[in-house]
């Protein structure tokens, strides 16, 4: 195989044998590690709290768990090959009815609106694919992880969300992280009416 017809292998969509996969097949892609890569099974390290009483100054020692979490990788495409970026930073990816036996609320129509129309501040729906076990999925910006660069690579993704796809997802991150809490809002707008002549 040649330069030029590993390079199109390398770009090519990710097909699928179902037919709601097929349909979205233009989502990803095979790929080096980028932003947007896909790594659908890999060790996480979940902090929690001691339930044993606080010390005396109040202090509570941190426990730790690990879990078996699918991520996608949220690092600028641009600093992943840099030395100095020995970490990885990541979401976690959940099927949605992962997420909706966490929490019914997610399983209203409102919500599946938002996720479908991408207003949903902290989530970012996935459609069906390999990658994904089949299923709708979402990433979850509320459960990031920072991982060593190392164990990244050695997970060896090959997916990852094909353009414009990829970039759609770090501007819905940078849109929910910039969100800015004021202390009154415009809501009277609402009910404003043009004055008639």
């Amino acid at each position: 195989m040649d330069q030029l017809d590993a390079s199109i292998e390398s770009q090519s969509p990710i097909l699928t044998t179902g037919s709601t996969e097929l349909q979205y097949s233009d989502w990803f892609e095979k790929s080096a590690l980028t932003q947007g890569s896909i790594i659908p099974t890999m060790q996480m390290f979940v902090e929690g709290v001691d339930p044993a009483p606080a010390a005396s100054d109040g202090a509570q020692e941190p426990v730790f768990e690990t879990i078996d979490a699918s991520v996608v990788v949220l690092t600028q495409a641009c600093d992943i090959p840099k030395a100095a970026q020995t970490t990885i930073l990541v979401a976690e990816v959940l099927t949605y009815p992962e997420l909706v036996k966490a929490n019914s609320g997610y399983g209203s129509t409102r919500v599946k609106d938002s996720l479908a129309e991408g207003t949903q501040q902290a989530l970012f729906l996935l459609p069906p694919s390999e990658v994904t076990s089949g299923e709708w999925s979402v990433v979850d910006f509320r459960s990031l992880f920072v991982v060593a660069k190392e164990r990244v690579l050695a997970a060896d993704s090959t997916t990852s969300l094909a353009s414009p796809y990829r970039e759609h997802l770090p501007q819905a991150f940078a849109r929910f992280m910039m969100r800015v809490g004021l202390p009154s809002t415009l809501h009277e707008f609402k009910t404003y009416k043009l004055k008639t002549s």
